[in-house]
C-alpha cells in the first residue's frame, strides 16, 4: 500500500497582525487521506526546528523578535475533512501555542498525549521513568546518564546513598510546557519534565540532551535541599549554596554548561568596563543565551545569573546601576555568611554577580584542593560561622591565601586583571 507524504506548508508571519491575516487564508483542497499515517504533533515541532536555521540566518537559535513561525501540516482527525488542520504558532512575544481548525474556526488546543503512543515505564537502580512510546529512545539513552549524575551529586555533597523500595518517579510528559516547570518538586511528587518533542530548540541539541538537562535541574535542587538538612547548614550560608548550585549546573556536560565562560567574562570584564553615561553592554549573544535558558526555566535569574531576558532596554536599566561596580575578587566583598534573616530566606541586597563569583570560587577550590574536599566543606558549613574558621579547617589555609589563589584562578582562566588593592588582608 502506497503511503502519501504529509502535505506541509510553511508561512512566516512577522507580527501578530500577520498571524491574524494568515488565519483567514483559504486552505488548499487535497486528495482524500484515508491511507495516510496520522502525523504526530512531534512531527510539527521537529519540522519547526529544522526550519529554524533558515529563519535565523544559520545562527542556530531562534530569535523570537525576528519572526513568528507558523508550521502548517495535514492531520487526519476522527471525522474531520482532509486539509491543513493543526498549527504550531510561535508568538513574537515569546512562547508558543497549538491551534486546531474546527467548524468554528481556529481554536487553541493542547497536545494530545495519545499521539505519542502507549504508556511505557523504565526502572533503574534509582528511578522509575514513565513516558509515552515515542519518547522511548531519549529516555533509554539518558537513564544511565541520570543514574550516574545522581550518584555523583550525592558523592559531591557528602550524602549517604540509600536505595529504597519506593524509587523517585520521573514523568516525561507531552503536555508539560517547556520552561514553565519549577526547578524543584516535593519529594512525594513525581519530577515532571516536558517531552523533547515539544521544544522549539536548536537543531544542534539532541532529544537526549534536552531531556537530560530537564531532569538534571530539579535533581540538583532536590539534592541541595537534602544537603542543607543532612549537614544542618544555617540559612546564613545560603548564598554559598546558591553558588554551589550554579557551579554544579556548569560542571555538567549538558547544554547550559556551555555558557560558563561567556557569563563570567561578561560580568568580570565587559560590564565593569562600561563608561559612565554609556549604554550598558549586554551579554554577547544575548538573544541566544536567553533562548537557551528559557528552554528550561522562566528566566536565567532563577540560577541567579543577572541577565534579564525580554525587553533589551529594561535589561539595560536593570544593569545600569551595577555596570560601574567593582568586580568581586575579594572575600570581604561577598556577603557570606549573610546576616541571619528575620524570616525565611530573605537576605539584604547583595551584588548582582555574587552567585556567579561564588560559583567561580567553588570551581577554584575543586580544581586546587580536589573534589573529595567538597563534602568536608559542606559539613563545615554546619559547624562554622565565618571564613576565618571555615577555610583553615577545610583547606588548611588562611583566608588571605585562599583569596590570592582564587584571584590567580580568575586571572588564568578568565583573564581577570586583579586590582592592586585586591590583595589586602581580609577583615
Amino acid at each position: 500500500m502506497n503511503k502519501q507524504p504529509p502535505n506541509v506548508e510553511w508561512h512566516i508571519a512577522h507580527s501578530d497582525a500577520d498571524w491574524e491575516r494568515l488565519q483567514g487564508l483559504a486552505l488548499p483542497e487535497s486528495e482524500p487521506t484515508a491511507n495516510r499515517p496520522r502525523p504526530l504533533l512531534h512531527y510539527l515541532w521537529r519540522m519547526a526546528a529544522l526550519l529554524l536555521p533558515l529563519v535565523t540566518g544559520g545562527s542556530g537559535w531562534w530569535h523570537p523578535e525576528q519572526a513568528t513561525l507558523i508550521p502548517l501540516a495535514t492531520s487526519e482527525m476522527a471525522g474531520a475533512q482532509s486539509g491543513l488542520d493543526i498549527v504550531a504558532y510561535s508568538s513574537d512575544k515569546g512562547g508558543h501555542q497549538l491551534y486546531q481548525r474546527t467548524a468554528g474556526g481556529w481554536q487553541q488546543t493542547q497536545p494530545d498525549a495519545t499521539l505519542w503512543g502507549a504508556e511505557r515505564s523504565l526502572e533503574t537502580p534509582y528511578f522509575v521513568y514513565r513516558f509515552r512510546e515515542k519518547d522511548a529512545p531519549p529516555v533509554i539513552a539518558v537513564a544511565p546518564q541520570i543514574d550516574a549524575l545522581y550518584s555523583t551529586l550525592w558523592h559531591n555533597f557528602g550524602l549517604p546513598i540509600t536505595l529504597t523500595p519506593e524509587k523517585r518517579v520521573i514523568e516525561v510528559s507531552v503536555t508539560q510546557a517547556p520552561g514553565s516547570a519549577p526547578l524543584w518538586a516535593d519529594r512525594q511528587d513525581p519530577i515532571r519534565v516536558p517531552s523533547p518533542a515539544v521544544y522549539l530548540a536548536s537543531v544542534e541539541l539532541t532529544d537526549a540532551e534536552m531531556l537530560a538537562q530537564s531532569i538534571a535541574l530539579p535533581l540538583i535542587e532536590e539534592v541541595l535541599r537534602q544537603t542543607r538538612e543532612h549537614h544542618a547548614i544555617e540559612s546564613s550560608w545560603q548564598p554559598l549554596l546558591d553558588g554551589l548550585r550554579l557551579w554544579q549546573v556548569w560542571d555538567l556536560d549538558l547544554p547550559l554548561a556551555t555558557w560558563r565562560v561567556d557569563v563570567v567574562q561578561w560580568l568580570y570584564l565587559e560590564l565593569p568596563a562600561t563608561r559612565p553615561g554609556a549604554s550598558v553592554t549586554l551579554l554577547d549573544q544575548h538573544p541566544e543565551f536567553c533562548a537557551a535558558h528559557k528552554l528550561w526555566m522562566s528566566s536565567p535569574l532563577q540560577l541567579d545569573i543577572p541577565v534579564v531576558c525580554g525587553d533589551r532596554d529594561w535589561g539595560s536599566q536593570y544593569l545600569a546601576g551595577r555596570a560601574a561596580s567593582e568586580p568581586l575578587t575579594r572575600l570581604n566583598q561577598i556577603v557570606v555568611p549573610a546576616p541571619t534573616p528575620l524570616t525565611g530566606f530573605f537576605f539584604p541586597a547583595a551584588h548582582s554577580s555574587q552567585t556567579v563569583a561564588l560559583a567561580t570560587l567553588i570551581d577554584y577550590a575543586m580544581t586546587t584542593y580536589g573534589r573529595e574536599r567538597l563534602p568536608t566543606l559542606l559539613a563545615g558549613l554546619g559547624q562554622y560561622e565565618r571564613w576565618e574558621t571555615l577555610l583553615p579547617t577545610v583547606y588548611g589555609v588562611l583566608p588571605a591565601e585562599f583569596e590570592a589563589g582564587w584571584q590567580g584562578y580568575l586571572a588564568a582562566h578568565y583573564g581577570v586583571a586583579i586590582q592592586e588593592n585586591s590583595n589586602r588582608q581580609n577583615r
